[in-house]
């Protein structure tokens, strides 16, 4: 591990923007380089620009939370739907908890409801993604109370924004 900042630097010196998300994190972690928000955020959005999906999670997460900056609820949200796009399954959660706190979207309950019952419409399936916390199986009840889902619902869950991690929640 000691050694990993150093390889991760040398690949996203060459482009790679997972390997530059990776050091944006430990700059946000403080684990294996020096804690620095400012940089963590700026190396985040440079790996977000070049498509790195949990960078955008990253950039979206530090501005919906004000982790180093002002809170941007809206830079949030864009960050977010962005890393949707690209089917990362960390988005459709931080997106959910931004409607459930009505942070840059519609608090019209209403209206997320109705959507959320349109999109399950099409599918054969419902993964619960949220933290192993209360306040996430909290939020697991309540979106099934409220969907009455008709088809199989499972619940995963994971602790670090990686494909490895994710990965292993939905086997």
């Amino acid at each position: 591990v000691p050694n990993s900042l150093k390889w991760f630097q040398r690949a996203s010196e060459q482009g790679d923007a997972y390997a530059l998300g990776k050091v944006a994190r430990y700059h946000y972690d403080g684990k294996h380089a020096p804690k620095n928000l400012d940089l963590a955020y700026e190396l985040a959005l440079q790996a977000a620009q070049k498509g790195d999906g949990g960078s955008m999670i990253l950039v979206g997460y530090m501005n919906a939370n004000a982790i180093g900056r002002s809170k941007d609820a809206q830079a949030a949200l864009y960050w977010y739907r962005k890393a949707e796009s690209i089917d990362n399954p960390w988005a459709l959660n931080n997106l959910g908890d931004m409607y459930i706190r009505g942070d840059g979207v519609p608090k019209d309950t209403k209206k997320v409801v109705r959507d959320l019952k349109d999109a399950l419409k099409g599918a054969d399936r419902v993964l619960l993604a949220t933290d192993e916390d209360r306040e996430g199986e909290s939020i697991s009840w309540h979106l099934l109370q409220l969907l009455s889902p008709r088809v199989p619902v499972r619940r995963m869950v994971f602790h670090e924004i990686t494909r490895e991690a994710i990965g292993r929640a939905l086997d």
